[in-house]
């Protein structure tokens, strides 16, 4: 049973999933980023950019691959921004808009609710001026008591500003804070980074509705290449971030 916040962040984003999922459909460039749904088997999630120089592409892996426990990357604490990360500095206007920030990972991009297309694909937000992260539906809402939200979101798209660009310099302890718009905001701890290979290959717990309430930042990793007889060209790997749901929300920088 969600509680009314939980509930409200749901409804709302269900009732604009259709015309979100419409738009990005129509912006999307291309196939790729596989996942494996808890149930009903693997699914696509969102689309590799298409680049016109495919040979000259990749997507970094994790700078290390980490765990930790909840309760040892909270007192960890935050370490602060990898090497590249620059910003932003700060998440001040979370209230003002659905958004995902994190000074520390270099995260900063809106966030929609995202369905899954006429062939099952997950849709995943692609605009030539901004980022955004796409918070899968059928997957846990963002500050539920339980289960794992999935959120989404290129590693090369906007050129200027991909939206989860920087996600393989995660580390445990960073903190990350996401806004439904509507004036809940909640914090999350980095406590690990993995990268599953093939992509089809995704662990289960990424779409588990039960258990700790936790989330995962999901983006392309590894070599761009064009499986034969494939039109398209697509990541080799996923990385994944997890996160824990801090029991109380961290001050928002």
């Amino acid at each position: 049973m969600l509680n009314q916040p939980e509930a409200a962040f749901a409804r709302r984003f269900r009732s604009r999933s259709a015309l979100s999922a419409l738009l990005a459909a129509v912006s999307l460039a291309a196939a790729g980023l596989l996942v494996q749904q808890q149930l009903g088997g693997p699914i696509v999630v969102g689309g590799d950019v298409q680049h016109p120089d495919p040979a000259s592409v990749s997507a970094p892996g994790p700078l290390a691959a980490a765990s930790l426990t909840a309760d040892d990357a909270r007192a960890a604490g935050d370490p602060g921004p990898g090497p590249g990360v620059t910003g932003p500095q700060t998440c001040g206007d979370l209230l003002a808009r659905a958004r995902v920030c994190s000074p520390s990972i270099g995260v900063d991009a809106a966030l929609e609710p995202v369905g899954t297309d006429g062939t099952g694909a997950m849709i995943v937000p692609t605009h030539a001026d901004r980022a955004a992260l796409g918070w899968y539906e059928k997957s846990a809402p963002i500050g539920a008591a339980q289960g794992n939200a999935v959120l989404a979101g290129h590693v090369d798209h906007p050129t200027e500003a991909p939206a989860l660009g920087t996600l393989h310099t995660a580390q445990p302890g960073q903190r990350l804070w996401v806004s439904d718009g509507s004036g809940a905001v909640h914090s999350y701890t980095v406590v690990a980074v993995r990268e599953p290979t093939p992509r089809t290959a995704l662990p289960q717990d990424v779409f588990e509705l039960t258990g700790e309430p936790e989330l995962s930042l999901i983006t392309c990793s590894g070599y761009y290449v064009r499986p034969d007889g494939s039109p398209t060209w697509s990541y080799t790997n996923n990385l994944v971030v997890d996160l824990a749901l801090d029991p109380e929300t961290a001050p928002v920088p």
